[in-house]
């Protein structure tokens, strides 16, 4: 993922993983681009995603699940079984990004041995 930092976001890049469950009728597997409101830790956690696909179009909705805010969207091109399909699902989503990296740099150079009372 790619954060090109406009608005109050900063910059950054990384990956991300999600997983969860949900209900409907969707089977598809696309590439996709996407949207996340701030910075891309925005969102990690718990989200609800309500996806509708459309022969090889896929669009998705990203809400955080405590605040009921709006938090992004995708966008998506690529095989389905179905012409129409929709669902809702519940996801945990984790985030790795550059600035993670180099926060993890600063904090072991400024703590190099840990806590010592560990």
């Amino acid at each position: 993922m790619i954060n090109p930092g406009v608005g109050e976001s900063k910059a950054d890049v990384g990956v991300f993983g999600s997983g969860g469950g949900g209900l409907g009728v969707n089977a598809s597997a696309d590439a996709f681009i996407g949207y996340i409101k701030g910075d891309i830790s925005n969102v990690s956690g718990t989200t609800i995603n309500q996806n509708c696909t459309v022969g090889p179009l896929s669009i998705t909705s990203i809400v955080d699940n405590n605040t009921g805010d709006f938090l992004g969207g995708t966008l998506g091109l690529g095989p389905s079984a179905t012409f129409i399909g929709g669902s809702v699902s519940g996801s945990f989503t984790e985030t790795y990004t550059f600035r993670d990296f180099l926060n993890e740099i600063r904090n072991f150079f400024d703590n190099p041995y840990g806590d010592p009372c560990k």
